[in-house]
């Protein structure tokens, strides 16, 4: 999975999603370098809103969440070198996954779920990856996804 995360996430260039700096290995095992978002995820914020006794203003969450489709409509858009799609579905769209920078701007991250038609490895019949919570019903039952299940989620 990791390698797949790498590889996919790799390709996608887009000022809405967290990028791939580098791809190694060490004695420890593969890793990756991504790049830095100075701020925090949607998850933690949304937390400590709650904590306030406050909402987040419609305005910011409406930023983020255009923010994180836009992101997400790159990889959904992604092809391979020959011009087919490569059919990306993160599968995990939550808070946790949403990086909120500096600048005000919403980042979509972790890939380490998403499926593609190149996968190196698949997901098992019967094993489900993603949140609960934000899983498209179809998701949830373990029946083929798209594009669509990553929209459910933002919603």
């Amino acid at each position: 999975m990791f390698l797949d995360e790498a590889r996919l996430a790799a390709r996608l260039h887009h000022p809405n999603v967290v990028p791939i700096l580098e791809i190694g290995e060490s004695p420890q095992g593969y890793y990756l370098v991504m790049e830095y978002v100075e701020g925090d995820t949607l998850a933690r914020i949304l937390a400590r809103s709650a904590q306030a006794g406050r909402m987040l203003p419609p305005r910011v969450s409406m930023r983020v969440c255009l923010d994180t489709i836009l992101g997400l409509h790159v990889a959904h858009e992604l092809k391979d070198d020959d011009g087919n799609p490569l059919n990306i579905v993160h599968r995990d769209v939550s808070p946790q996954n949403i990086l909120i920078g500096m600048d005000g701007s919403g980042r979509i991250t972790d890939f380490g779920v998403a499926r593609a038609t190149t996968r190196l490895s698949t997901t098992r019949t019967g094993q489900l990856k993603g949140k609960l919570a934000y899983m498209a019903p179809e998701q949830a039952r373990g029946a083929q996804v798209d594009r669509r299940a990553d929209v459910f989620a933002m919603g």
